[in-house]
């Protein structure tokens, strides 16, 4: 997706933000990933995507407004800054941490708003409403994964660029012992993998 929606040098702000925090430089880093939240935002707030029964909702169904997703957005990426392992790339970390995102406010009592019926009788669609939703609402699912694992031709190297993207800090050798391959073709692969995120950062 072009043009970029997270800057390449956005790591560097992100580690001098968390070696010397200011309100200043986390204003700057948001401003920096306004595009980003802004469609990210956008994207969750209008897929319909969460179904309950044999219904299929969007969050704009709901009495919430993009607005509070956006706010929501906020929140999680101050979170990713926070936890950030200053020794790895922000651009990938984010990314793959909203691999799973949905807003928090995505629970029982929205979907029983949402519905307008009784929670006693949706309990059993609102069980198969989180197992089905837990990855449905997926930023990375806006970012074209499909596009990214179709570049990879066999079901071993689809799975380590899934592996990866779940858990960017999982370990070459960890990956070679999963799919039992060897670590230098976990390497080989995982550096592939970081050259097509570039094109979607």
């Amino acid at each position: 997706m072009n043009p970029k929606m997270v800057k390449d040098n956005i790591t560097e702000f992100v580690i001098d933000y968390k070696t010397n925090p200011t309100v200043k430089k986390i204003g700057f880093i948001f401003k920096e990933l306004q595009i980003f939240i802004n469609k990210t935002s956008r994207r969750v707030y209008y897929r319909k995507n969460l179904t309950v029964g044999k219904q299929v909702y969007s969050i704009s169904d709901s009495s919430y407004e993009l607005e509070d997703v956006k706010q929501d957005v906020c929140l999680e990426i101050m979170r990713l800054i926070n936890n950030f392992d200053i020794t790895k790339s922000f651009n990938t970390y984010l990314i793959s941490s909203l691999y799973k995102y949905q807003p928090h406010f995505v629970n029982k009592a929205f979907i029983n708003e949402l519905v307008g019926v009784s929670l006693d009788h949706i309990e059993e669609d609102i069980g198969e409403f989180v197992k089905s939703n837990t990855s449905a609402n997926s930023v990375f699912a806006d970012l074209a994964v499909e596009d990214i694992l179709n570049q990879f031709e066999n079901s071993i190297d689809k799975n380590i660029v899934k592996s990866y993207l779940e858990n960017p800090n999982i370990t070459e050798s960890e990956l070679g012992a999963k799919y039992k391959v060897t670590q230098q073709y976990i390497s080989l692969r995982l550096g592939e993998i970081r050259k097509i995120l570039k094109n979607y950062l």
